[in-house]
Order: C-alpha cells, then structure tokens, then sequence
C-alpha cells in the first residue's frame, strides 16, 4: 500500500469519524426495515400535515413521521418486530393498525385511508402489511426465527439455512478445503455478509455466507434477509448475495431459554470393522448447551438480550494403520515364490501363511548396507509402532493393518451481548459484542498423537447509530470490527525437530494409512476487519434520495506453504535401491518390497525434501 492511499483512507476516517459524531452522540438498531404508504380520505384525496407513529410491540418505543404534501409517510429504517400503525389529525377518526410485522430488510407498503369524525373515536383494524414488494426489485429470500428454532440444524449454524434460498449451491466446483457455497454461478467472493449492519464476511478463504467472521450462535439470531439480485447500492460490495442478518433485542418483558442436546454412543449401533477387530462401538459423545436471556434494563428505554453455548464432543473414528509383521522387525522378509503376495495368503485372524512361502535375510542380501540402522530413529519409530491386529491391508506376510478408535475432541464456547438503548425519540443506541473459541483434534496415530490439532478464536463489535433528524431525514451510521484467528499444525513434538522428520517409506502415505509421525506444515490465518458506512435518506416529496459511503479495512498476516517447512527425509528407494536378485525375490512386486523394507531397516536416506526461501541473492537460499 502506498503512502498516499494510507494518508488517503487515514483522512476519510478521521473525516468519517467527525462526521459521525456531529450527527448526534446517540447510536441505533443497525439493519432495519422500511415502511411507508399514502394516506387518503374517503374520496381518495391525499392528506398531507398526518402524524403518523409506527410503535414497536416489544420495546413500547414509538417512531413518528408527518406526510408530505404528496400524503406520503416513511420509516426509512425500524428496527424489526411487530408494530402498531398510528394515524393521527384533527377532523379525522384515529386510524389504528394492530397486524404489521416488519422483516429484516423489508419494504413495505402500508396506504391508509382515514375517516372523517372525532380523533377521538378509534378506527382500529387488523390488516397485515402485504407479502409483496410493490417498491424495491429485489429478489430473495427471509429467513424467519421459526425456521430457525424449528429445522433441524448439524451443529447448530442458522447460516446453513442460506442454502435453502433458490440459486444458491453449497458445495464447491473446484472441491476446495472450506465449506464453500456460490449464488447464481458468480464467484464466492461475490458474497457479502452484514451483521446489525456490519460487514462480517471471511475475508481470508472464501466469504461463504455460511462461514462469516462474526459469531452467528443460533439463539442470537432472530430473522435474517438473503438477497439473491438486484440488491440496492447500500448493500455493500459484491453482485452475490447479500446476507443481511439481525441479533434478537430485549424486549419490555423477560424471555429466555436454557437448553441441552445430547448425542450418545449408547444410541449407536456397532461398526463393522471395530466389531471385526474387537475394538467395540466407535465412541461419540456430543452435549451442546447454553442458555439465553433478554429483557428491560430500564422499561420503554434500555433493553439487553444475551447468549452463550457451548458444545463437547468426542468423536470416535476407526483407523487402520499400516504396520511391519514381528518377522520383518528381526529382518525376515518373506514371499510368495510364484506370484505377489496377497493379503488372501495368511489367515485373516491370525496372520499364520495358508500358502508355501520362502524367506530372504533384508539386512544381509544387500552388501553395502548391512546389519540394522545404528541412528537410533528407525528404533524409535519402531517402538511407537504397535504389531498388526488384521490383515485386511498390506500383503500378509510382511505388512499387516493395526485397527483401533481414535477419539477426536471437538469443543467450542460462543457468546453474544446485546444492549439497545434510546436516548431520546430521534436517536436510537445499540452495541452487541461476539466472542468465539473452538479446538478440535483429527486422526489420531497409534502412538497416541493427533495428526492435527486446531484452534479458531473470533471476535467482533457492532456499533450503529439511527437518527431520525426531521421526518423527512434520517442518517444511519454504523461502525464495528472482526478478528478471526485459525490455526492448525501437528501435534506430535517430533513433527517439529530441527533435524528433520524420519519417514519409513515402506510403511505408505505420509498422513494416512501410516505409522510414521507424518509431515504436516503448521498453518495460521489471523485476520482482522474493520468496517465504517453511513447511510443519509431524505424524503422529497414522493422521492427519497438516499447517499452514503463504506470504508473496509483488512489485515492478513496468513502463515501457509508446502507440508516441508523442515527437512523430511524418506527411506525411499526412488534415487537409491537397495539390491535384491531376482534369485532371490523372482516376483518383481513382492522384490520391490523388499528393496524397501531393506533400505527401511537399515536406515537408508533415499531422499530428503524441504521448502526453502529464497530472500536475496546475497543471502541465497535459507529454509523457511
């Protein structure tokens, strides 16, 4: 970034910052809805000069607006619910309406007629506003708080619900890591999530709406709006969908939940392959509980609503390892004399040859390398490797598979706080706070070790303002931050010795399938997001001219390369073959084998593999 685009955004901060505060010192509900309609007279002409006062059912706190000279009211933003439509002038009978409910991110046409007679005297009806959208040319779809309560949801995420709107898919073309998901074929990036009106999409992977960088706990969600096209400017960047979501508010009255939903190995039936070993039910325990709470702090004025969840999970997961037969560990390799061997040549329980075999000594046949390595890390490596408990992989004779459960712990703790506030009819405060931290493990090694082991931390802050300035001008303007950290690495020390990470070729793939420690590169993604957009409406006669501006500011400091950020070293025998005759070995699988176990036992480097930087060409190259 240069040094006149940092002097640039630090002016049109400061220049934002200013400007927020000469509005008022009173900040409001974030993402709202719009209301607004013509009233008339019985002889459909309009009326101008009504006070008309939209009041929220929940919080009692009422919003006024006065019709033009066109007869035309608004409420460019209320925050959503359910309200009581007001109408008010001398010479008219008092018009009220009990059965408006106002989305998130609705607008919504509500045209009045008023009866002449005393004010006195009410005219009360039960009409809801309508389903259509007679003003804007979005397309979408709302995501109301009884589906959100009510549909069964795996791991509790109401994001997922994104993916019932029409011409959203959920899985990724290009089969990538995260859970990706796009709208009408554009890009995921081309998303873009606002929560209480501020930017909160995953800056970092791929901004899927299901996977924002605040916390989205499912008990803070009330009703969230997926525009899917023709969004309005103020929606923010991206032509994908626009994802608006609101955290629940406190209301006049006390309302809250404490919840506990259980999962049980006891409920499960067995696995076919832990029973085929022995090994008993994979084991998974999940408890996911929380409670929430919201309600008044000061009655019609202050409101509060929070949440907190957490989950513990243990996960078990049948592995089967590949692993050396007690014959290759003292250096007998045996063999079929007239084919391969086949897992089919030894009996599946016991291992014991059901065919004729012939023997080769691994550690004399080849001369140049005799006798067991001297390092010591073929030692160590064997002593962490367990003997075979079947033979459903490898070749019978000289690799079996060792099957066990390992239990991967899944755990996380999430929270949101929610304060609204009204300092006095024209400004509206609310500030809500999110906190997130998760730490799962994946496959776990025979050795006790996790294969991985993953930590994510998210925090965010959402700060907005709603003024209605005069009722033909309202100004929003809302500010707030994210900070998300993931990390994930090994958790075996070893995978972190200077001196390399020994792998025993022979025994197959680096990260599965196998009894080595692995090669896997630590990664760590931290990211933080700063956000800053105003909004100013102004009603003009049957117009409203709406201007305003967003400032987005991300930082990414992302570690990731290739899986040999130190030295792997393998026993392979692609650049250096141990020796073995056809004589001895006719078969040319069964003397590619040996060929490996020999370099393995014998400690045999056949290559050694690692990332290097190359930072200068004073410097040269220097490992990463």
């Amino acid at each position: 970034m240069t040094k006149l685009h940092n002097r640039r955004l630090q002016w049109a901060v400061a220049a934002l910052i200013l400007a927020a505060f000469s509005i008022s010192a009173a900040m409001a509900q974030t993402a709202g809805a719009r209301l607004e309609g013509i009233v008339k007279d019985a002889s459909q002409a309009v009326i101008p000069g009504v006070t008309v006062t939209a009041t929220n059912d929940g919080t009692g706190i009422s919003f006024t607006s006065l019709t033009n000279e066109t007869g035309l009211y608004i409420f460019v933003t209320l925050p959503p619910g359910a309200y009581t439509l007001t109408c008010e002038l001398q010479g008219f009978k008092r018009y009220i309406n009990k059965g408006l409910y106002l989305t998130v991110g609705a607008t919504l046409t509500v045209n009045i007629v008023l009866e002449t007679g005393e004010i006195s005297t009410e005219v009360v009806v039960s009409a809801e506003a309508p389903l259509i959208d007679v003003t804007s040319g979005k397309i979408g779809f709302m995501v109301h708080s009884k589906q959100i309560s009510d549909m069964p949801l795996n791991g509790r995420n109401p994001m997922m619900l994104y993916y019932g709107a029409a011409g959203t898919n959920p899985l990724d073309s290009l089969g990538g890591q995260q859970a990706v998901g796009s709208v009408d074929g554009l890009r995921t990036n081309a998303s873009n999530v606002k929560i209480d009106g501020v930017w909160a999409s995953d800056a970092s992977y791929d901004m899927s709406p299901a996977a924002p960088n605040a916390v989205v706990p499912l008990e803070a969600v009330g009703e969230y709006r997926i525009t899917t096209s023709s969004a309005t400017a103020d929606a923010g960047r991206g032509a994908g969908a626009q994802v608006t979501v609101v955290y629940k508010s406190g209301t006049n009255e006390f309302h809250g939940t404490v919840y506990e939903f259980n999962r049980n190995t006891a409920y499960n039936a067995g696995e076919f392959f832990a029973n085929k070993s022995g090994a008993g039910k994979p084991k998974f325990l999940r408890n996911q509980y929380g409670a929430s709470l919201g309600g008044p702090i000061i009655k019609n004025k202050t409101f509060f609503f929070g949440t907190w969840e957490g989950q513990r999970e243990i996960s078990g997961e049948v592995e089967n390892f590949s692993t050396y037969t007690k014959e290759v560990r003292t250096g007998l390799f045996r063999h079929n004399p007239s084919a391969g061997n086949k897992t089919t040549d030894v009996d599946p329980k016991t291992g014991q040859p059901l065919i004729p075999f012939n023997t080769v000594d691994l550690l004399t046949i080849d001369s140049t390398r005799l006798g067991f390595d001297t390092s010591g890390r073929v030692a160590t490596v064997l002593k962490e490797m367990p003997p075979p408990n079947n033979w459903d992989i490898g070749d019978g004779f000289n690799l079996g598979g060792y099957r066990f459960l390992g239990n991967e712990p899944n755990n996380y703790n999430q929270f949101v706080a929610k304060i609204d506030h009204t300092l006095n009819p024209k400004h509206q405060l609310s500030v809500a706070l999110g906190g997130y931290w998760r730490k799962s493990k994946g496959s776990f090694f025979p050795n006790g070790y996790a294969g991985s082991d993953s930590l994510e931390r998210r925090r965010n802050i959402m700060i907005g303002i709603v003024s209605a300035l005069t009722p033909t001008l309202t100004n929003e303007w809302r500010a707030g931050a994210t900070r998300r950290l993931t990390w994930g690495g090994p958790e075996n020390p070893a995978n972190f010795d200077p001196k390399g990470v020994f792998q025993l070729s022979g025994l197959g793939s680096d990260r599965t399938g196998s009894n080595n420690i692995g090669v896997y590169l630590p990664q760590r993604n931290p990211i933080v997001a700063f956000n800053i957009n105003d909004n100013i409406s102004w009603v003009i006669k049957g117009h409203t001219i709406k201007v305003g501006f967003e400032v987005m500011q991300t930082t990414k400091n992302n570690w990731f390369g290739g899986d040999t950020y130190i030295p792997a070293v393998y026993t392979s025998t692609t650049n250096y073959p141990a020796t073995v005759p056809s004589s001895a070995v006719p078969n040319s699988t069964n003397r590619s084998r040996a060929q490996q176990l020999v370099n393995d036992l014998t400690g045999t480097i056949g290559h050694i593999s690692q990332i290097y930087n190359a930072n200068s060409f004073a410097l040269g190259f220097v490992p990463l």
